[in-house]
């Protein structure tokens, strides 16, 4: 997949980077953030869209795991990944409050939001999307 986004990047030009991280990596945030401003200068908006999931109970949970995903963990939105056209996303979430699988727009427009004016005293905290996961609904069982 890097080797696609390189492409794609090199396709577009100079309005865009290609880049990968772990985000639970200072030295590689750093770097990161240096490609950013010597590319386009002053970062005006920052969006850490990054997320894992280990679908299993916390009791069953080995540390590493569970490590893992506190450290990646920022923003949660549950998006359909390309190249998974066939599998039907809705159907394992529609035990969710929002009983679908989470899209990019749905990402795209709370970044909008957080970017625009009409957010101006919001700073510094965390926005989950996923539909509702977090409220304690279980999507494994009956």
């Amino acid at each position: 997949l890097a080797d696609e986004v390189k492409a794609l990047a090199d396709e577009l030009g100079d309005a865009v980077v290609a880049m990968s991280h772990d985000v639970g990596d200072e030295q590689q945030w750093s770097e990161a953030v240096e490609l950013t401003e010597k590319s386009f200068g002053a970062i005006n908006v920052l969006v850490n869209n990054a997320g894992i999931a280990r679908m299993s109970p916390l009791v069953d949970m080995s540390t590493d795991d569970y490590m893992d995903v506190i450290r990646i963990n920022q923003v949660g939105p549950m998006i359909r990944p390309p190249g998974l056209e066939g599998v039907d996303y809705d159907a394992m979430f529609h035990k969710l409050p929002v009983p679908r699988c989470g899209t990019p727009e749905d990402v795209a427009s709370l970044v909008l939001f957080l970017a625009s004016d009409e957010s101006s005293y919001i700073t510094g905290t965390e926005h989950v999307i996923d539909g509702g996961l977090l409220a304690g609904i279980s999507m494994f069982g009956s």
